[in-house]
């Protein structure tokens, strides 16, 4: 196994995601690993403007989960 990531939450935290986390979240959306594809992507999109203060997740966050469910 190589690394190709490290991921570190706002805190500077590892973060160490389970190895099963994409068969929960395609079983959390109710499709497959494409509806995991998208949802990440459109959670990315609404917090892309976040860390700048340009945007605020919350503000995004109603019309993310109802898209998704």
């Amino acid at each position: 196994m190589s690394i190709e990531a490290i991921l570190f939450d706002a805190d500077g935290v590892v973060q160490r995601p389970a190895s099963f986390r994409r068969a929960l979240w395609v079983k959390i959306l109710g499709g497959d690993e494409e509806s995991v594809d998208a949802f990440v992507a459109d959670l990315f999109a609404a917090e892309e403007r976040c860390p700048s203060g340009r945007s605020k997740f919350h503000d995004h966050l109603p019309r993310l989960l109802t898209r998704w469910q």
